[in-house]
Order: structure tokens, then sequence, then C-alpha cells
């Protein structure tokens, strides 16, 4: 047996809490279905008593049942008021708890990312240095290395400034994060722009016409140019005359 009992997560808590109120007015809603079903029988005895000429103390007795399902009906309206406003309040718990569990999530990734970026800066800065004093040495033999070391020389001024405003930067914005004035998920990249797809282009040949035919004649320039005659019908055909 453990000394120290593992202590219970709020958020599963909440949840069986939630799961036995909703549990709870599904069960007084049935309850009450039950009794305005009684109820509305015994006001239909009661009234059915009072067209029979029924006495007072008959109808008293069927009064007392019919007052007692509605006072019960009432109840249980309430009740189920009553649980409505806890499931409510839980509903409200259980979101609370997720968002202040994803806001230290997202400000300890925004706080593990500023130390790795501070910590790279820190390893980039030492082969930078040294690439820049090798550089201008070799500048006094190659001329190419001059441009080389005028590079790595900005490159060492301006990274270290650079990298600290980006973790303050990361770091300000796990603070807004933890404090509830920012979101608390991290920002999504822009999704990148659909390419339209490439339109296939595909060569379509003109419909002969059906009258079409070549020419058979020994002119090789008709022949050559594949002359065909177009058919404008009986009316307009060319006859000559024998």
């Amino acid at each position: 047996m453990a000394l120290f009992p593992k202590a219970s997560d709020p958020q599963k808590k909440a949840q069986r809490d939630l799961d036995a109120a909703r549990a709870s007015r599904n069960s007084l809603i049935e309850r009450r279905q039950i009794a305005e079903t009684s109820a509305a029988e015994h006001r239909d005895k009661a009234r059915k008593l009072a067209r029979e000429g029924a006495d007072d103390q008959t109808l008293s007795a069927a009064e007392l049942d019919m007052r007692r399902e509605q006072d019960r009906t009432a109840t249980f309206t309430g009740a189920i008021s009553d649980v409505e406003a806890t499931i409510a309040s839980l509903e409200g718990e259980i979101a609370q708890i997720i968002d202040q569990r994803c806001r230290n999530e997202t400000a300890t990734a925004l706080t593990t990312l500023a130390d790795k970026l501070a910590a790279a800066a820190t390893a980039f800065d030492e082969p930078v240095g040294q690439l820049a004093e090798m550089a201008r040495e070799s500048a006094l033999i190659v001329l190419d290395g001059h441009p080389l070391q005028v590079f790595m020389h900005a490159v060492r001024e301006q990274v270290p400034p650079t990298i600290a405003v980006i973790t303050n930067g990361l770091r300000d914005h796990a603070k807004a994060v933890l404090a509830g004035t920012l979101p608390p998920t991290l920002p999504k990249p822009a999704a990148e722009p659909v390419k339209p797809k490439a339109t296939e282009m595909r060569e379509e040949k003109a419909p002969r016409s059906p009258h079409a035919a070549l020419v058979n004649t020994s002119d090789p320039v008709m022949a050559a140019a594949n002359f065909q005659p177009l058919d404008r019908g009986p009316a307009r055909k060319l006859e000559i005359a024998p």
C-alpha cells in the first residue's frame, strides 16, 4: 500500500461527476413523465366522478391523489433545473481545466523553443568567429577571402541581438498565453496555395465530310494536292452534254 496515494486527475473527477449528473437528470425526466401521466389520469378520474355525481368525500380523495402527482411533477421539475445548473457548472469547470492544460503545454513549448534557439546561437558563435578569422588570413593570399570575412563579421555582429529579440518575444508570448490574453494554442502555418492543374490539350481533327472522296485524276498536280470535290446536291451538279 502506497504511503502517498496518487492524486486524482481533476478533469477525470469532474467528468465522472458530470456523467453522474447527466444520468440523474435523465432519471428525473423519466420520473417526471410518469408523474405527469399519473396526474392526468387522476384528473380525468376526478372529473368523471364529478360527472357521475360522486359525493364530496370521494371527490376529495380523487383530488388528493391528483394534487399529489401534480406536486410531485413540480418537485421533479425543480430538481431537474438544479441538476442542469450543476451540469453547466461542471461543463464550465472541465472546459477551464482543458484550457489551462493547453495553455501550460503551449507555454512550455514556447519556452523550450526559446531555450533551444539561444543554445544554438551560442554554439553558432564560435565557428562563425573561427571562419571569419580564417577568411581574414586567406584574404592576404586570395582576394575572395575578403568578402567572406566581411560577411562572417556581419553575421557575428547581427545574429546575437536578433536571437535575443526572438527569444524574448517567445517568452513574452508564453507569459501572455498563461495570463489568458492570447489564444491557448500555437498559430498554424498558412496553407500552401493549391497549384492549378495543367489543362490537357488534345489535338482534335475536324471530321471529314462523308461525301468527300479523293479525285481519281491523272493530273499529277491535282493528285498531289489531294483535291476533294464538294457535293452540292443534284440540283447544282454540272452536267456536260455529249
